[in-house]
């Protein structure tokens, strides 16, 4: 298990981890423009800001906090889909590992200025009316405007918003109050702030813009398309495929992106796409590169997006999962794995700390872990599981009084 993903169903945001960048990217982007006309705000959204499937409402407990033991509670089937509030950033890590995965393997095969990438964002005309339909058919144009800059292929990830006026306020107002750190960018802090769709719409508007990672030897400014604004970001670091940083670059580019990509709940299309030498039609790693030398690339790759840049001084991954925190107000505690209660609950001095309530509850979970612990409890409201907890717990209590002690059943 990775040490950024300790718990079954719980994720860390790492978009913005590693070097501190995305803030200098946000600056160096094109001013934003405001469409003419956009029809899309309902229809197009932003990962996470859609419907949870049904697959992954149920809950189990899956840790519980070395303060008070407060228990955690987390899907029992983590879907890993774009629109889930729950799970989108499994979704977005994956995706990432796929991009740089990708990206590299191409990289590694090219010869000399060949193995060059650059971060280039398009923003066409908006002087027109915008539909979800024209959002998505701007992206192929998209290909085009930066093929005639000097772009060969790469990968496109479109963002259908910037952020508002309210938005850059509010993150601002935050920065200057020390609530949150300037290099982490508007992005992050919006994502954090806002609960749901209707609450991000007051902090980002439409402006409808096409982010690429693209190999290209030279950037030509004179050759960009009349009515679109093609800019240069940034060349990526330099790859060599035993050398994490050039694939930690290009994991922090990918998560960043995807953070706040265009999302069509209702639709199919995709998020990511690949076009001209990097396209799947003209680019296989698998026919391309040895299976050795495969397998070094997406194992960096995975490596690159889900540990911490420290982790490459001893050219391995975190001995230890680092632990996240009890999410209980004012509670202080990290959150351990669930497995471990066992041997928690013979601890003298973290027993009496509990509340007769809290140990009632965890006696609940130890009954759930000896029936197999893989049965999500028969409720998905998170106040019902601890109640469901509480009373199992009181039971088996009760029964050890009596000297009925394996007499509890968790289902009738």
């Amino acid at each position: 298990m990775s040490a950024t993903d300790p718990l079954p169903g719980i994720t860390r945001d790492l978009s913005a981890e590693g070097p501190k960048t995305p803030i200098d990217w946000d600056e160096l982007q094109p001013e934003p423009q405001m469409p003419a006309r956009a029809y899309y705000s309902d229809a197009l959204k932003l990962p996470g800001f859609g419907e949870q499937p049904h697959r992954c409402i149920p809950r189990k407990p899956v840790g519980f906090c070395d303060a008070h033991g407060h228990v955690t509670l987390a899907s029992a089937s983590p879907c890993e889909t774009r629109s889930c509030p729950e799970h989108w950033r499994l979704w977005q890590r994956k995706a990432a590992v796929n991009v740089v995965a990708r990206l590299a393997a191409f990289r590694y095969v090219q010869e000399n200025a060949g193995k060059r990438m650059l971060h280039v964002v398009d923003a066409p005309d908006p002087r027109r009316h915008w539909t979800v339909d024209a959002f998505w058919d701007e992206r192929s144009r998209s290909y085009d405007a930066v093929r005639d800059v000097g772009g060969r292929g790469g990968v496109v990830v479109p963002h259908a918003y910037r952020t508002s006026e309210d938005g850059d306020w509010l993150f601002e107002q935050a920065v200057s109050r020390g609530d949150w750190e300037k290099e982490r960018g508007r992005w992050s802090l919006l994502r954090d702030a806002a609960d749901d769709w209707d609450e991000m719409q007051q902090f980002v508007e439409p402006s409808p813009h096409y982010h690429h990672l693209v190999a290209a030897e030279n950037f030509d400014p004179a050759e960009i398309p009349a009515g679109r604004v093609v800019k240069n970001i940034r060349s990526l670091e330099r790859f060599k495929i035993r050398d994490m940083t050039g694939y930690r670059d290009m994991a922090r580019s990918a998560m960043y992106l995807l953070s706040h990509s265009a999302l069509e709940p209702s639709g199919n299309r995709q998020t990511v796409t690949y076009w001209g030498d990097v396209h799947p039609n003209c680019f296989s790693p698998e026919e391309e590169l040895t299976t050795a030398e495969w397998d070094r690339i997406q194992r960096n790759a995975e490596r690159a997006v889900t540990t911490q840049p420290s982790d490459d001084i001893h050219d391995a991954g975190s001995s230890e999962p680092e632990l996240l925190d009890c999410q209980h107000e004012e509670c202080g505690g990290q959150v351990i794995p669930i497995w471990d209660l066992g041997e928690w609950l013979e601890n003298g001095e973290f027993v009496g700390r509990l509340g007769r309530r809290q140990k009632q509850i965890l006696k609940g979970v130890m009954i759930w872990l000896e029936e197999g612990g893989d049965r999500p409890p028969p409720s998905s409201r998170e106040p019902m599981i601890r109640e469901w907890l509480a009373t199992i717990g009181r039971e088996r209590e009760f029964s050890d009084q009596i000297g009925l002690g394996g007499f509890t059943e968790l289902w009738p």
